[in-house]
């Protein structure tokens, strides 16, 4: 039995490549997977409350306490409320 030649491998694996990309490409273009759908919210409107409602609490809390408090990036640095 003859041995697999790795140029042969590598250029199987190459035209894999290629045609996976053409694959995703044709998606993109043909709107089967739009661009939009990287760009929609993960969080849905009742994750949002339960975070707002959370970072609420966390703050009465803290304030009752009369402790100083700081947020350092994440998700809620934006939330106004």
């Amino acid at each position: 039995m003859k041995g697999v030649d790795l140029k042969n491998v590598l250029v199987f694996n190459f035209v894999c490549l290629l045609f996976n990309l053409f694959l995703v490409v044709m998606q993109l273009n043909r709107g089967l997977w739009p661009v939009e759908t990287f760009f929609q919210p993960v969080l849905t409107d009742a994750d949002r409350r339960i975070m707002a409602k959370t970072l609420k609490t966390f703050v009465t809390a803290m304030d009752a306490a009369n402790l100083t408090y700081m947020l350092y990036g994440g998700t809620l640095i934006g939330k106004v409320y």
